[in-house]
């Protein structure tokens, strides 16, 4: 099946922290509440996945992971059948990625089996300095969401409420949340099978095209035997500027795609990017009650 987009996986790391810091009792209406783009992104994975209003196991499942593992992008190893353009695109990319200071934004658009024939479209914006890092994620049809982790603390900002809810992480998050944000463009194992040019938004692109093995990607994979594509290939189609950087990744299966576009790479990044509205209300998650954190919850899904 078509890979689902990591940020999927950070959104959860993030929903995480907060769940770590309540009972078991309140687990799903606390990851649903934190991270409405979590719901969004979690449609493009399989129908024997959680859909859009189910997203917690999926969010659990990367939180006991991520709780008792540590990840550096040097786990991301450069594959030995990259394409003469993939090859010093992607480590150029991981390079940039495995900086102490960058900032990245891409945008996500797809179409698969859960989203009912309509295509999903989003921007990320993921900034990181030194053991700090930001991600502001923007869809259609969800409210903007911007996370901050930094003092090993997570803080969830809310404009609409003027609030800012938080939790205490564990050491190592911002290493992982980096790591998840270069996999959202990484495969481990391709088989080159074709290049050319592709015009996307009025700009020309060279591309390589890979045949995907099933499950190649170390993090991102999903698979259903309830897909009406399962026998299809899984296609992956890597894209480069001008200048050979690495542009964006679309993963198509059948009718179905899963595309991902850098729109900036750079270190454009400062420290007021890691600070919310002194004004707003600062909340413990593990204050709230789970009257409120279900109110939370239907306040967030009720536009959907």
């Amino acid at each position: 099946m078509i890979k689902k987009s990591l940020a999927l996986i950070m959104a959860a790391m993030i929903a995480m922290s907060f769940t770590a810091c309540n009972g078991s009792s309140n687990e799903e209406s606390s990851v649903e509440s934190t991270n409405t783009l979590s719901s969004a992104e979690s449609s493009v994975a399989s129908e024997a996945e959680s859909k859009t209003t189910s997203n917690s196991e999926s969010s659990t499942t990367s939180s006991e992971t991520s709780q008792s593992t540590k990840y550096s992008i040097s786990d991301l190893k450069i594959p030995d059948s990259c394409g003469p353009l993939l090859k010093p695109a992607l480590q150029e990319f991981m390079n940039t990625m495995d900086s102490e200071k960058y900032l990245i934004k891409y945008s996500v658009e797809y179409l698969t089996e859960s989203t009912n024939g309509k295509v999903v479209k989003g921007v990320n914006t993921v900034k990181r300095s030194g053991d700090k890092i930001s991600s502001f994620m923007e869809t259609e049809d969800y409210d903007a969401n911007l996370q901050i982790v930094k003092d090993n603390k997570v803080y969830e900002v809310d404009d609409n409420k003027k609030t800012v809810t938080w939790a205490n992480v564990e050491e190592g998050l911002v290493d992982n949340f980096t790591v998840y944000t270069a996999n959202i463009f990484y495969i481990n194992t391709l088989e080159l099978c074709g290049s050319g040019k592709e015009t996307i938004n009025g700009k020309e692109y060279d591309y390589e095209e890979y045949k995907e093995p099933e499950n190649a990607s170390s993090a991102s994979s999903t698979t259903s035997s309830e897909s009406s594509g399962e026998n299809s290939v899984v296609r992956a189609r890597y894209y480069f500027d001008s200048d050979g950087k690495l542009a964006g990744l679309k993963h198509t299966q059948g009718d179905y795609y899963y595309t991902t576009m850098i729109l900036e790479l750079s270190q454009n990044v400062s420290d007021s990017d890691f600070e919310y509205p002194s004004d707003y209300k600062l909340t413990e998650r593990s204050e709230l009650s789970e009257d409120s954190v279900a109110s939370s919850t239907s306040s967030s899904t009720s536009s959907n």
